[in-house]
C-alpha cells in the first residue's frame, strides 16, 4: 500500500508541562501538535512561549472546536480567527499539515 502523502516524522502534544524541558534540552522531536483555541483569545506569556517554540520546531495547529461532523453548524467565527493566525503565522511557519487519527 502506497501513501500519496509525506512522512511528517515524529510529533507530539504540546502541553505546557512540556516547556521547560524544550527550552532547556530542545529534545528530538520533527514538530508539536498545538491544540489551536489555547492560544486564540490570549496573549503575553502563552504566546510568548510559543513563539518561542515555533522558532525550534514547526508546529501543527489542532482545532477541536470546529463542529464538523456534529450536528452544530459550522462556527464561521471560529473559522475566520483560526484564518486570521494562519494569516499572522502566529502558530505556524507557513507549513500547513493534514494529519488522520
Amino acid at each position: 500500500m502506497s501513501l500519496d502523502t509525506p512522512s511528517l516524522g515524529f510529533g507530539l502534544g504540546l502541553r505546557p508541562q512540556h516547556y521547560p524541558t524544550i527550552f532547556e534540552h530542545q529534545p528530538e522531536v520533527d514538530w508539536f501538535e498545538i491544540i489551536s483555541e489555547n492560544f486564540m483569545d490570549t496573549d503575553g506569556k502563552p504566546k510568548r512561549n510559543l513563539a518561542r517554540i515555533k522558532e525550534l520546531y514547526p508546529l501543527v495547529m489542532h482545532g477541536v472546536s470546529m463542529s464538523i461532523g456534529s450536528v452544530d453548524p459550522l462556527n464561521s467565527e471560529y473559522v475566520s480567527v483560526n484564518h486570521r493566525a494562519i494569516q499572522r503565522r502566529t502558530f505556524i511557519d507557513g507549513r500547513i499539515f493534514r494529519h488522520n487519527h
